[in-house]
């Protein structure tokens, strides 16, 4: 036994393990040995019933079994049927032993119920270590086999799945393309469907799409246009890009549109669009567009016309300025030849509110755009020539003007400007004082969703008491009917202790949007 071990010894290592499933406990103790001495690095299970092998045969899986036919509760037959027909077992060597020679019929059986080999007690060292061996060696090359196996079945899966999920997407792609092509044949406007493609010159835009407006509007038929990439549809010149326009959509994914792309042909006839980009899936692209060539030439039909318009309204403010200031000398002229004060000065003012229309239509005359007015310009000229109509060259009126960025049109600078006349020239009437220079203010300001006109002097007030809203002055009485014509609201603020003078002050509110133009 000895010369067999040396005989068998080696420095080699094994790595794997070993189950002998075997009712006689020296036989056991025997082959452990030997494995430590012929085998090193091989874990050894061992077990003394056919049962108590086969669990630990599913729990520990070793490289080869070792199975004696004579156990104590089954035989190794049937333990080797068991071990072979598991999912953790059926792959693993089984090397039977027997107590004694065996018969033919006996290695047959073994052989069939799933032994890879068979030994006869008593056994030959050699011979087992080099069947243990084998089929170490036989073990790991089924071992990679079915590893490969394995990796080669999951590829073929994949490869298949990839191969379905192209097949879906291309069906899916034909089904999306089905349904654009419905689409756009019912569609009033024209549309082109194009497919981003590459080849070996770069990328572009083929047509694969069209519906019957598309080719009507370009005056091509179907089959001269299927197939043409877009830089083949385009006209000689043009001035957007259209194709660069075409790649920034593909790339963003996000639609975009030309409102007016001008197409020029070769006769210098031009042809106005409207286009919208959308990005499509799987790299399609669909330009919608529209000849609105018609629309363009109503729309400057129209803009010369209002051109035509507002020359004459500029004309109609031009003749109206010139017959309110022949209306205006008039008065001054009949004034002269008036004794009476009282109505020399009704003459003169009725003379100025005369005169402040007149100035407002030589603003609009003069204006870049007739519907809006400086209405802190014109309230600086208009006090400016009030004050210099009642101004005594040795008493100097001032006068502040604090309106900055509002413009009104000419229903809201009309009233506004005779309120402003009005009670300026009150002011300069009877708020003088001896030895103080008579100051006025005008401020005109927004207050949240209304306007606040505050017009002030330094005078000495309104008596305490005066009813000044029944008063029977025609100027009050007009600036009370002007108000309530801005849906406005005029309060005036009696003198006091810590400040002297008239402070009128009219709320009224912005005009709607709608309204606010000029008539």
């Amino acid at each position: 036994m000895e010369a067999n071990f040396n005989a068998l010894y080696t420095n080699s290592t094994y790595q794997g393990k070993i189950l002998a499933i075997e009712d006689m406990e020296d036989q056991l103790v025997f082959f452990e040995e030997l494995f430590q001495y012929s085998l090193p690095g091989l874990a050894f299970y061992k077990s003394l019933k056919g049962m108590e092998g086969f669990e630990s045969a599913c729990k520990n899986c070793p490289d080869v079994i070792l199975l004696d036919i004579q156990l104590p509760d089954i035989d190794g037959y049937e333990v080797c049927t068991h071990l072979k027909s598991h999912q953790a077992t059926r792959h693993i060597p089984i090397i039977m032993i027997t107590g004694s020679k065996a018969e033919q019929d006996t290695r047959v059986k073994a052989l069939e119920t799933g032994a890879d080999a068979f030994l006869s007690k008593p056994i030959d060292c050699l011979e087992l270590v080099s069947q243990i061996k084998a089929m170490l060696r036989i073990k790991k090359a089924e071992d990679i086999l079915r590893q490969e196996k394995e990796e080669l079945k999951n590829l073929v899966n994949y490869t298949n799945s990839e191969l379905k999920i192209e097949k879906e997407r291309t069906l899916k792609s034909k089904k999306i393309i089905r349904l654009y092509a419905d689409i756009i044949h019912n569609m009033q406007s024209g549309m082109h469907l194009f497919r981003y493609e590459t080849n070996g010159e770069g990328n572009f835009f083929r047509l694969i799409e069209t519906n019957p407006k598309g080719y009507e509007i370009l005056g091509l038929t179907q089959n001269e246009l299927l197939g043409k990439n877009l830089e083949d549809l385009l006209p000689l010149k043009h001035e957007q890009d259209l194709v660069g326009l075409c790649q920034n959509v593909m790339k963003s994914g996000i639609p975009s549109r030309i409102d007016d792309l001008i197409y020029n042909s070769e006769g210098d006839t031009q042809t106005h669009f409207r286009i919208r980009l959308v990005p499509l899936p799987d790299k399609h692209l669909a330009l919608i567009f529209d000849d609105i060539s018609a629309e363009k030439a109503a729309e400057n039909a129209i803009i010369n016309s209002l051109k035509e318009k507002e020359i004459l309204l500029r004309e109609i403010h031009h003749r109206v300025k010139n017959n309110l200031a022949m209306v205006s000398s008039l008065l001054s002229l009949q004034a002269g030849y008036i004794d009476d004060e009282q109505a020399r000065t009704a003459f003169t003012i009725s003379q100025k509110r005369i005169s402040s229309i007149g100035l407002l239509h030589e603003k609009l005359y003069k204006s870049q755009n007739i519907k809006d007015i400086d209405f802190g310009q014109y309230t600086r000229e208009l006090v400016d020539s009030i004050s210099f109509s009642y101004s005594d060259p040795l008493d100097i009126i001032r006068c502040f003007v604090e309106i900055k960025n509002i413009h009104f049109n000419a229903d809201r600078s009309i009233p506004l400007g005779l309120i402003i006349t009005e009670l300026v020239t009150n002011s300069m009437k009877y708020a003088k004082r001896p030895g103080i220079k008579l100051a006025i203010s005008i401020k005109l300001e927004e207050i949240n969703d209304s306007f606040e006109l505050t017009v002030t002097d330094n005078g000495p007030g309104f008596p305490k008491g005066l009813d000044w809203r029944n008063a029977q002055t025609l100027g009050i009485q007009l600036v009370l009917m002007l108000v309530k014509q801005l849906a406005g609201e005029i309060q005036l603020e009696q003198p006091s202790k810590e400040f002297l003078g008239a402070v009128f002050r009219i709320q009224f509110p912005k005009p709607e949007a709608k309204t606010d133009t000029f008539h």
